[in-house]
């Protein structure tokens, strides 16, 4: 059953994506939204790219946090970056959704 997470907080609060990855599994999606954009930053994502990777996990960022948030070019480049129309593709591809705050 695939999952997608989504995850609104910052990596100043890192116990949300700290539950997210450990509920997470093989071939689950993780979309970042809100705060939790910054984690789309290189320096920040290099923190959890390990956990990722361990269960293949494809990652997402909310294009318009990331331009709102000014950090939109900075974005790492492994990250697939989505429209509003592509949050809602995303959660009909999926079985289910969990949100993490």
């Amino acid at each position: 059953m695939k999952t997608l997470h989504i995850v609104n907080r910052s990596p100043e609060h890192p116990s949300a994506m700290d539950r997210c990855l450990k509920f997470s599994s093989k071939d689950d999606s993780l979309l970042l939204i809100e705060d939790g954009v910054y984690f789309a930053l290189p320096s920040t994502l290099s923190k959890i790219k390990q956990s990722l990777d361990t269960v293949n996990i494809t990652l997402y960022a909310l294009e318009e946090d990331l331009v709102a948030r000014g950090i939109h070019k900075q974005a790492d480049e492994s990250i697939q970056v989505v429209s509003y129309d592509g949050f809602v593709e995303l959660t009909a591809t999926h079985n289910k959704s969990s949100s993490w705050y």
